[in-house]
Order: structure tokens, then C-alpha cells, then sequence
């Protein structure tokens, strides 16, 4: 039995690789200039709340563009914290990014899987950038 689930697992977790599958990025959040990113959490209860303009919202954006992302082949976790990660430009439009655990999307879009490390690495950048100010 352990044989069966292990090759099923193996499996799985080959099926971009053999299907062609490339690492995405979400450079197109650069396309314009950005005025401020604010921080929020889902749900509300947990109270984390940033806002950055400058080279901290860039800081905040390039994190999420230099991101590899590849297409998510489980369901989504139950439970837990979101960070809700928007975007406003210069141009008047936003966007807005939602992160949970080590999956990620932007409104609207699919669902991608994420290293646990980029994951884990947003918290720490926001302590940093919330420091600063």
C-alpha cells in the first residue's frame, strides 16, 4: 500500500514536468508605476495591517514578480490566514494578490503553488519593511 501511494505521489508531482509545464511569473504586475501597496489579512480577526509607498511598495511588488509559480494540481487548505496584498498605480488601477499558506493568486486568476520558503519569506519582508517606517 505505502509502494502505491508513494508512486502516486511521485507521480503527481512529475505531471508539470512531463506535461511541458513552465514556471510562471507575475511580471506583469511591473507594467506600471505604483503608488502604494497595502497588507491586510483574511480573515479580519487576525488584524494585520501595512501600507508602503516608495521603494518599499516596489520592494513588496518585485517579491511577488520574482516569484516561480507553477499551476496547482491539489484543492486549496481549509483554514487560516490570507494575506490580502493590493496594488494601486499611478494610472488609477489596481490589483489584488492573495497568499495563503504557499498557494497564491491574483483576483480573478488560477491558483499557483509556491516554494514554502518564498512563502515564509513574505512575512519576514514585511517585519523588515514595517521596521523601516
Amino acid at each position: 500500500m505505502k509502494r502505491i501511494l508513494i508512486s502516486i505521489l511521485i507521480l503527481a508531482l512529475c505531471i508539470p514536468t512531463l506535461s511541458g509545464c513552465t514556471l510562471k511569473k507575475f511580471k506583469d504586475l511591473n507594467e506600471n508605476e505604483i503608488k502604494s501597496v497595502s497588507v491586510t489579512t483574511l480573515p479580519e480577526f487576525y488584524g494585520y495591517e501595512y501600507s508602503f509607498t516608495g521603494d518599499d511598495a516596489r520592494a513588496v511588488v518585485d517579491y511577488l514578480s520574482d516569484l516561480n509559480l507553477i499551476p496547482r494540481l491539489f484543492g486549496l487548505g481549509e483554514g487560516g490566514l490570507t494575506w490580502v496584498i493590493s496594488i494601486e498605480y499611478e494610472n488609477g488601477t489596481d490589483t489584488t494578490v492573495y497568499l495563503f499558506d504557499d498557494e497564491i493568486r491574483i483576483d480573478g486568476g488560477a491558483w499557483y503553488l509556491m516554494k514554502t520558503e518564498d512563502a515564509q519569506f513574505f512575512e519576514q519582508l514585511l517585519e523588515n519593511l514595517n521596521q523601516k517606517q
